[in-house]
């Protein structure tokens, strides 16, 4: 049961919350040039997260890092 009245086209509470943090991660990653997309999966991805579920949100970069920790969020967008 997916969603929280059991309709299953609907994501439940504890994704829908999950998918609000996503956005507002996006917002603070929107300004990097080099990033190419960013996806969120697993069960929050499928709407099917539940309290103990995390977040998984996958970055793609147009190219690799020359150094650990160089694709971080823009500093303004931490706010």
């Amino acid at each position: 049961m997916a969603g929280t009245s059991g309709d299953a086209s609907q994501p439940n509470v504890h994704a829908a919350w999950r998918m609000a943090q996503a956005r507002r991660a996006a917002r603070a990653y929107q300004p990097n040039p080099k990033l190419a997309a960013l996806a969120v999966a697993g069960s929050v991805g499928s709407g099917l997260a539940d309290r103990f579920s995390d977040l998984e949100l996958d970055c793609y970069w147009f190219s690799a890092a020359r150094r650990l920790g160089s694709y971080r969020p823009h500093p303004r967008a931490r706010r």
